[in-house]
């Protein structure tokens, strides 16, 4: 275990990366003590014992201002902000190693804000993972604007785990497709489930009812989202072919995983949510949207973050 560095005597010097060296093909976790980010550093050890790699735990100081406990701590005691910084490091490898005592865990101390840390140390990355908090008795996710930037920025893979989340040992994966540009969250999901031994269910929502005017989720061709018209069915079946191919040519590089293709009848992000109730993990692909302040999530991937009842897993689309 490395040990916690001490204080910086002067402000000047505040910055500090603990990492000497940028690891390859790693797992990232962003902690800042909160309940949300332990949830999301238990998840990252398990991704990282998964790919065998090692786990880099960041904190950007400072983190969001925040009034709640510090791993468990009463927020009154009165420390210095690096050494809060630290204690919150330190307490995070100490929970990593207790569940993994053999995984290699680096710490990344950086003055940096929080989203700007994860988007650096994630380009290096196999996987993010930040965490989000249930607002409410909705229990709709809450990402804070850390892991709001961070999803809607990526160029690479991020896993949202919302703080009430149990660590997923995976059994069933869920990814959702809309066309071919979906092939990268195909490809991801295809290897998840090779990698832990998933069952894998590629889903497909179309607006516009099937050939035998029901969707495969009980929908009579006029639920949910649906108008009764078909002038677009035969681009939505065609998309939905194009989808299937994606998963058949991931799936030629790994022929042990179990396949189950759907196509149902219902707007996409109320279908991915339905489908999240039985899954350990959802895979969708994060199609960028820019506005006039910069990028940001599209509809289906914000209602889908919202609502999930297992973790996310975003794959920038390509």
């Amino acid at each position: 275990m490395e040990q916690i560095p001490s204080l910086l005597p002067h402000a000047a010097h505040a910055r500090q990366v603990l990492s000497s060296r940028v690891l390859r093909r790693h797992v990232v976790a962003g902690v800042d003590g909160s309940d949300a980010s332990l949830a999301a550093l238990d998840q990252a050890v398990v991704e990282a014992v998964h790919r065998q790699v090692p786990l880099e735990i960041v904190y950007g100081w400072p983190w969001e201002p925040r009034d709640t406990a510090v791993f468990g701590l009463a927020h009154e005691i009165a420390l210095a902000p690096a050494d809060a910084a630290r204690m919150v490091l330190h307490l995070a490898e100490v929970r990593a190693h207790q569940q993994a005592p053999q995984l290699q865990v680096r710490q990344t101390l950086t003055t940096e804000d929080a989203s700007t840390a994860l988007l650096q140390r994630g380009a290096d990355a196999a996987l993010t993972v930040v965490g989000s908090r249930a607002l409410g008795r909705l229990r709709a996710m809450v990402l804070g604007s850390v892991g709001a930037r961070l999803v809607a920025q990526a160029t690479y893979p991020v896993l949202v785990v919302h703080d009430a989340a149990r660590v997923r040992k995976r059994k069933r994966i869920v990814v959702g497709v809309g066309g071919e540009e979906d092939a990268c969250a195909v490809r991801f999901a295809v290897e998840e489930a090779h990698r832990t031994d998933s069952h894998l269910l590629v889903l497909h929502a179309c607006t516009h009812p099937q050939a035998d005017g029901h969707g495969r989720d009980g929908h009579d061709g006029h639920g949910r989202g649906g108008d009764g018209r078909g002038g677009d069915r035969g681009e939505e079946h065609a998309r939905a072919a194009m989808a299937v191919t994606a998963a058949g040519t991931a799936l030629a590089t790994y022929p042990d995983v179990t396949v189950e293709t759907a196509t149902v009848h219902d707007e996409a992000d109320h279908a991915l949510t339905i489908a999240s109730r039985d899954a350990d993990l959802l895979v969708i692909a994060r199609h960028p949207h820019h506005r006039t302040f910069g990028a940001h999530l599209g509809p289906v991937a914000h209602q889908v973050l919202l609502h999930s009842h297992c973790p996310v897993a975003l794959i920038p689309a390509g």
